[in-house]
């Protein structure tokens, strides 16, 4: 009889889908800088971020140093939102109500004891069993 074992598989996956957000997001970005870099002049970059990319690498298309300085800002102000965002999520996370906290609200074990105890309950009601009850008792 073979049994069936979870695999990690879940992990892995979203693992797999950040690398592609990231690739994706730095071809993006280079493209940009790029674009933003050469507005105006000839030659113009390619139109899709990762044949920019490829020609890059292969050296067919030249990186314009003013492309540097645009994608040193794209990525402060990356730096600056992700900064928010995370000031943001932390404040929020702040006014929720810890377990513990919350559960000082309880009732105690004491005021529990009429609804789990058969000797808690009053006396003509002893045959029913532990609690108070609701409505009529009809004998």
């Amino acid at each position: 009889m073979s049994t069936h074992r979870p695999s990690s598989a879940g992990s892995s996956d979203g693992l797999m889908l950040v690398l592609i957000f990231l690739l994706a997001g730095t071809a993006g970005a280079v493209w940009g800088a790029v674009r933003l870099a050469t507005i105006g002049q000839h030659p113009a970059p390619p139109g899709n971020p990762f044949t920019l990319a490829s020609e890059l690498v292969k050296g067919r298309y030249p990186w314009p140093p003013s492309a540097t300085v645009w994608l040193i800002g794209e990525c402060v102000v990356l730096v600056v939102l992700a900064a928010l965002v995370f000031l943001a999520v932390s404040r929020g996370q702040g006014r929720r109500h810890h377990v513990d906290v919350t559960a000082r609200h309880l009732i105690p074990d004491s005021g529990l004891r009429k609804y789990t105890d058969p000797k808690a309950s009053p006396p003509h009601l002893r045959h029913l069993g532990p609690g108070p009850k609701v409505g009529r008792i009809v004998r």
